[in-house]
């Protein structure tokens, strides 16, 4: 039996396999979501706050094993902060940000020995990502549609060099004939015959079929290879 606080080597090994499943657990729903830390990143935090928590009982070191856990917390959530991105008046990143927060501290509960309770977290934690994610549909049933209700969408296009300038002029004028806002408009090279167009636009309640539409047009054009869009409330794409 395992005491908290208390390491044996066979602990040691059963604490940070929790801790690894754990990260893989919730970075794997963060992968699905294509956001940007995944299983890799969400396990290494998530092993690395065990490892940290289990310094003191490794070294045989009595005292408050929270005071390296609230090191562990600091650090992470400079570590989260760095998938937080600024473009235009979005900010995207923070609920990955929150992601790698937590886990940082169900991977302290496997280190400490707190097992049962780690799962406990871990569950929580992915369940909160995958229900809370759909909240604001449930908002909009209860908020009249264009009364202070906006939905932000990112059209994503893989396109031959030759087409991006046709490309960008189709976003424009589909922003203009659907009411949308364009509130960027980015292009990069691949620098072999291939550019990517991202355009983040923003609608008044609802503008799902506007998005539609406009990737639609986008497909007409046979030197595009792709053409994608996302919300914030689900992600859909319309491969060619």
């Amino acid at each position: 039996m395992i005491e908290h606080f208390g390491l044996e080597q066979t602990g040691a090994f059963l604490r940070l396999f929790e801790a690894l499943a754990c990260g893989v657990a919730i970075g794997l729903e963060r992968e699905i979501r294509r956001r940007p830390a995944g299983v890799h990143t969400i396990g290494l935090v998530a092993i690395g706050a065990a490892l940290f928590a289990m310094i003191a009982p490794l070294l045989g070191i009595k005292g408050d094993p929270t005071r390296i856990v609230g090191q562990v917390v600091t650090g992470v959530g400079f570590l989260a902060g760095g998938v937080i991105l600024r473009q235009g008046g979005d900010v995207s990143g923070l609920n990955t940000a929150a992601t790698m927060w937590a886990t940082s501290a169900v991977g302290a509960l496997a280190g400490l020995g707190y097992l049962q309770e780690a799962i406990v977290g871990s569950l929580a934690i992915i369940m909160t990502n995958g229900v809370l994610a759909y909240s604001p549909v449930l908002v909009e049933r209860f908020v009249p549609s264009g009364k202070g209700l906006g939905t932000s969408y990112k059209v994503e296009v893989t396109c031959a060099d030759s087409a991006c300038d046709g490309v960008r002029d189709t976003i424009v004028r589909g922003t203009v004939s659907n009411s949308l806002t364009l509130r960027s408009l980015v292009t990069s090279d691949d620098g072999q015959g291939e550019a990517d167009v991202t355009a983040d636009l923003v609608a008044p309640g609802r503008g799902d079929q506007a998005i539609v539409a406009l990737v639609a047009e986008l497909r007409r054009n046979e030197q595009v290879k792709q053409a994608r869009w996302d919300t914030t409330q689900r992600f859909g794409t319309t491969p060619v």
